[in-house]
């Protein structure tokens, strides 16, 4: 839920949502981080790498959209 700044008299992006988005976002970035650091190598095969890109790609794109808040503050103009 956004709140009305007095300064700017249009809606604020409520943070703590957002915060909490991030916190859920950065927890699966750890876990994708220490599964694929435990990888053995011998399991380090083309597909290992061109999943652990896609996986990294999705959680980055989702922390991205997660911390933009000049967009956010512009879609409650």
């Amino acid at each position: 839920m956004a709140t009305t700044d007095p300064r700017y008299e249009r809606a604020q992006p409520d943070l703590d949502v957002q915060t909490e988005d991030v916190a859920a976002i950065l927890e699966e970035l750890r876990v994708l981080v220490h599964g694929f650091a435990d990888t053995p190598p011998d399991r380090m095969t083309p597909h290992f790498f061109a999943h652990a890109f896609n996986e990294y790609d999705i959680a980055i794109r989702a922390l991205l959209d997660a911390l933009d808040i000049r967009r956010m503050r512009e879609a409650d103009r």
